[in-house]
C-alpha cells in the first residue's frame, strides 16, 4: 500500500512515468479506496497550492544578527563580571585559609635557617596581623556582614544584568 501511495503522489505531482501511470489507472478503476485517496490528495493538493508564502523583510536578516550580536556582548560582559566576583572570593577564601597558617608560625621553629624564611615569616605577619583582628569578634561580624553585602549587591547587578540583556534580545 506504501508504493501506490508514492505513486499517487507522483500522479499528481505531474512525475509519472508510462507504465507507473498505467498501473494506476488500473489500480484506481478496482479501488475505490484509492479513488477516495486520489480526490482526498488532489484536494490538499490544490488548496496548499492556494497559499502564498509569507515573505520577511529585507532587514530582517540584519535585526536578528544586531540582536545576536548584542546577547553575546552581554554574554561576555556577564562572563566578566562573574569572573571577577569570583576571583575577589577566591581571593579572600585564600587569605582566610592562609591567614592562620602564617600568624600561628613562629620564627623560633626555624633556628637552623634564620635568613630568608624568618624574614618573610615576619614580613607576613606583619602585613596579615592587622587583617587577623578583623577576623576575631566583633571584627568577625563585621567582616561576614561585609561579605554578605557584597553577595547581595553582587546578586542583584548580575541578575540585573541579565533582565536587561533578556529584554534587550527580545526587542
Amino acid at each position: 500500500m506504501k508504493k501506490i501511495d508514492e505513486i499517487i503522489n507522483k500522479y499528481i505531482d505531474g512525475e509519472l512515468s508510462a507504465d507507473e501511470l498505467k498501473f494506476l489507472e488500473e489500480e484506481i478503476e478496482r479501488s475505490e479506496e484509492i479513488q477516495i485517496k486520489l480526490k482526498a490528495l488532489q484536494l490538499v493538493d490544490s488548496n496548499l497550492r492556494l497559499i502564498k508564502e509569507e515573505e520577511t523583510s529585507p532587514e530582517f536578516t540584519s535585526v536578528i544578527m544586531a540582536g545576536i550580536r548584542k546577547l553575546k556582548k552581554s554574554k561576555k560582559s556577564n562572563d566578566k563580571f562573574i569572573i571577577s566576583i569570583a576571583s575577589v572570593f577566591i581571593l579572600m577564601g585564600v587569605l582566610v585559609l592562609i591567614l592562620p597558617f602564617f600568624v600561628g608560625l613562629s620564627p623560633n621553629s626555624y633556628k637552623e635557617e634564620a635568613g630568608l624564611i624568618d624574614n618573610s615569616i615576619k614580613i607576613f605577619k606583619a602585613i596579615l596581623k592587622p587583617m587577623w583582628s578583623l577576623f576575631k569578634g566583633s571584627g568577625l561580624s563585621l567582616m561576614g556582614s561585609i561579605i554578605s553585602f557584597g553577595i547581595i549587591i553582587s546578586g542583584y547587578f548580575f541578575f540585573e544584568n541579565k533582565r536587561q540583556s533578556k529584554t534587550g534580545f527580545e526587542k
